[in-house]
C-alpha cells in the first residue's frame, strides 16, 4: 500500500501501461493480456489491460463482467461480483481482482481505496493498513488524546480523540466572531457574516490579509477588517454602464471584468464577449483591454495578471505585468485557456479539435508541453499539486508533483458533476454538485469535509488564499477560514 494514505491506494503512474484493451480477444479466447505482476503504479490489473489514468478502473469492470460473467452475483452493483463465482478457466487468473469481499457494500471492492472505518475496504486481506498512526498520542484541542478513525464529517480519515469512539461527537462551544476556534474544529470564525455593502451582492472573493472583494450593484467594493475585528466597505470602482464580474485579487492586486454577455461552448473555454479587462492600480481602476472576449482571470506570485482572449475561435493567454503599459500574448499558436500560474511556469487548458488538455508551459514559457487528457474544467495548480475535472466533471483528477514520477489519483467517488477547482496547500477544494457543498480535502491525511452547504451559485463564493467567501440565501455575505 502506499505510504501517503488512502488516497495512493489507487494511484496511478501516468505514461506508464503495460498493455491495453486492444490486447484482449473476448471471443471465445483467453485473453492475450495474462495476469502477472502489478500493474505499474497500481492500477488493477483486469483481462482488458491495465486500467490508465484518468479512466476509473469501473468504467473497465462494468462491461466486462456483464459480458462475461452474467451468471455471476452482484449484489451491491459495484460491477465485482460476489465470492462463489464460477469463473471460465480463461478468467480464472483474475478471480481475485474481479471477486468483491463484501457484497453488501458498495464502497468495499478490489478498487476502493482503503477509508479508516474498520473494514477491508480494497479487499486485500487488511484492515486501515494505510492509516500506521492509529493509536498515535495527539492533541484533542487542549486534552489529550489518541488518533483514531473519524465519525462524522471527517469519516474516512483519522481524528484526534480524546476518549475512544468520540472523535465524531466530542462537544465544544458553539463558535463565536472573535478570531478563535471556540468549537475546536481547526477553523476559525467559520460562517460569520461581514459587514458587506448595501444592495445586491455578487462575485465575493478573499485576497489573504484580512482583505476582500466583492459585487454590489455592479461596482467592486473592498472590505478589510479592523483590529477589533469588524469589517468595513470601501468602494473602489463606481457603477456605470459596465457591471463588474468574475473579481480576482491577491493582497493589494485586483481585477475584474467589466460588462460583455459570457458563455461556455462545449468545444472551447468560456469567454465574454464585449467585456473589458480592468486591473485596479495605484490610481484607480484601468482598463486594459477595450471590448474583447475574455475570461480566465488569474494572479501570479510577481503580480503579474493573466487571462485568456479567444480570436475568430480560437484561445491564447494574455499577461500584463504590474507597472507595464503593453500586454503580452505569450505562445499564441498553442490554442491556450485558463492559465493557473506557478513558480516555475503556468498550467492551461489547450484546446485540440474542440477537445481540452491540460499543459504545462514550463518557466520561460518553453513551448514543449506535458499534456494529460480530459481537463472538462479548468485546472488547479501550486508547487506540489496538480488537480482537474474530466469526464465532464463526472470525474476529479489529482497529480502529486512532488513524487518522480507524478502520480495521480482519484480523491473522491462522488458522481460529482465537480467544478471549480482550487488548490490551498496541502488543500484541494471543488464545488461537488451532488453533495451540493463546497467541499476541502485535505491531501497529506485524506480527510474530507464540506465547507460550505448548501453549495452557493459560482458568483455567490469565492475561493481565496485565506478564507471562503460566500453569500448565503438571505443576501449575506460570510466568511470561513481555511485551515
Amino acid at each position: 500500500m502506499s505510504p501517503r494514505g488512502p488516497l495512493f491506494a489507487l494511484a496511478l503512474s501516468l505514461g506508464q501501461v503495460a498493455c491495453s484493451a486492444a490486447d484482449f480477444e473476448p471471443a471465445g479466447g483467453a485473453p492475450d493480456h495474462e495476469a502477472g505482476p502489478a500493474c505499474p503504479g497500481g492500477a488493477l490489473d483486469l483481462p482488458t489491460g491495465c486500467a490508465t489514468a484518468p479512466e476509473p478502473v469501473r468504467a473497465a469492470v462494468c462491461p466486462f463482467v456483464a459480458t462475461h460473467l452474467p451468471e455471476c452475483v452482484d449484489a451491491d452493483g459495484d460491477c465485482f461480483v460476489a465470492p462463489g463465482c464460477a469463473f471460465p478457466a480463461a478468467l480464472a487468473p483474475y478471480a481475485d481482482r474481479l471477486t468483491d469481499c463484501d457484497d453488501s457494500r458498495p464502497s468495499v471492492r478490489p478498487d476502493a481505496a482503503e477509508a479508516c472505518n474498520e473494514l477491508d475496504d480494497d479487499c486485500d486481506g487488511a484492515t486501515d493498513e494505510d492509516f500506521a498512526d492509529i493509536g498515535r498520542g495527539c492533541d484533542a484541542c487542549g486534552e489529550p488524546g489518541k488518533l483514531e478513525c473519524a465519525r462524522g464529517v471527517s469519516e474516512g480519515g483519522l481524528a484526534c480523540s480524546s476518549a475512544p469512539g468520540q472523535s465524531g461527537a466530542l462537544e465544544f462551544p458553539a463558535e463565536a466572531c472573535d478570531r478563535l476556534d471556540n468549537d475546536c474544529d481547526g477553523a476559525v470564525d467559520e460562517g460569520c457574516a461581514l459587514a458587506g455593502p448595501p444592495g445586491a451582492l455578487s462575485w465575493p472573493v478573499d485576497c489573504g490579509g484580512e482583505r476582500a472583494l466583492v459585487v454590489a450593484e455592479g461596482a467592486v467594493w473592498r472590505l478589510d477588517a479592523g483590529e477589533d475585528g469588524a469589517w468595513a466597505a470601501q468602494v473602489v470602482s463606481a457603477a456605470g454602464a459596465l457591471p463588474a464580474h468574475h473579481l480576482v485579487c491577491a493582497g493589494d492586486e485586483a481585477a475584474w471584468l467589466a460588462g460583455g454577455d459570457c458563455t461556455a461552448p462545449v468545444d472551447g473555454p468560456e469567454r465574454c464577449v464585449g467585456t473589458s479587462v480592468v486591473r485596479l492600480t495605484a490610481d484607480g481602476p484601468v482598463d486594459l483591454t477595450g471590448p474583447t472576449a475574455a475570461a480566465g482571470l488569474a494572479f501570479d506570485g510577481q503580480g503579474s495578471l493573466w487571462w485568456h482572449v479567444v480570436i475568430e475561435g480560437v484561445p491564447g493567454l494574455v499577461r500584463h505585468a504590474p507597472g507595464e503599459v503593453g500586454l503580452t500574448r505569450p505562445e499564441p499558436g498553442l490554442a491556450l485557456s485558463d492559465p493557473a500560474p506557478v513558480a516555475d511556469g503556468v498550467v492551461a487548458r489547450q484546446w485540440i479539435a474542440g477537445v481540452p488538455r491540460v499543459a504545462w508551459l514550463a518557466a520561460g514559457l518553453d513551448p514543449a508541453l506535458d499534456l494529460q487528457p480530459g481537463a472538462a474544467e479548468p485546472p488547479a495548480a501550486n508547487d506540489d499539486w496538480l488537480a482537474w475535472p474530466y469526464d465532464a466533471g463526472a470525474g476529479l483528477w489529482v497529480m502529486d508533483l512532488s513524487r518522480e514520477p507524478a502520480v495521480g489519483f482519484q480523491p473522491t467517488t462522488s458522481p460529482g458533476p465537480h467544478r471549480a477547482v482550487a488548490l490551498r496547500g496541502d488543500g484541494l477544494l471543488w464545488a461537488d454538485e451532488s453533495a451540493g457543498a463546497l467541499m476541502r480535502l485535505d491531501l497529506q491525511t485524506g480527510v474530507a469535509r464540506p465547507l460550505v452547504s448548501p453549495l452557493p451559485a459560482r458568483d455567490q463564493r469565492g475561493v481565496g488564499p485565506e478564507a471562503v467567501i460566500w453569500i448565503d440565501g438571505e443576501g449575506a455575505l460570510r466568511r470561513q477560514a481555511l485551515p
